[in-house]
């Protein structure tokens, strides 16, 4: 959930809510960031204290054109996350969370470039068509249980045998965000 607060509301809980000031709001609006988008085409108001609907206020975000550049930062992200495993991490939830991040975030930016409505579904990387993540659903849902478990401390130890079988699936993982980038244009 999110929490659109002004300068004095100091009241909301961190833990709860995702917070973000109205001046955050516009300027991720007016640079046409995904997560502007996504809550332009996707929230719902719960409630507001003085009738105003923020989102609807601030209108249709920017044009996003930032897909390649941010799609090469989520490489970037992955190639790290896989680095620390391969050097034999003690955080493997952790790693595999941001593996998890890095590949559904270049997903939702590069559905921009490529499908006529952005994807942004935890899913995304599974929902792009023909351009879509081949990989064993064990292994994507294992990176979602790692999501989950790193973020919000909630389920169950992922199985040492899951764990090695989603992490000799990774470089299937690279190999598709390589391919996608040849064919980016935003």
């Amino acid at each position: 959930m999110l929490a659109v607060i002004g300068e004095n509301d100091r009241n909301v809980s961190e833990m709860n809510f995702s917070i973000y000031s109205q001046d955050k709001l516009k300027a991720i609006w007016r640079e046409g960031n995904p997560f502007a988008w996504h809550l332009h085409l996707e929230s719902a108001m719960v409630f507001t204290s003085d009738g105003t609907d923020i989102i609807d206020s601030l209108g249709e975000p920017s044009k996003y054109s930032r897909a390649r550049a941010d799609c090469l930062n989520f490489i970037d992200l992955f190639d790290s996350a896989t680095t620390s495993i391969r050097m034999g991490t003690n955080s493997i939830h952790f790693e595999l969370s941001t593996i998890f991040i890095a590949a559904r975030n270049f997903a939702i930016c590069y559905s921009f470039d490529k499908k006529s409505q952005p994807v942004f579904s935890r899913q995304a990387p599974l929902l792009l068509g023909e351009h879509s993540l081949r990989l064993p659903p064990t292994s994507y849902s294992t990176l979602e249980r790692a999501r989950i478990l790193a973020s919000r401390g909630i389920g169950d130890q992922i199985e040492k045998q899951q764990l090695n079988s989603t992490i000799e699936d990774l470089p299937k993982i690279r190999q598709w965000m390589a391919r996608l980038m040849e064919g980016l244009t935003l």
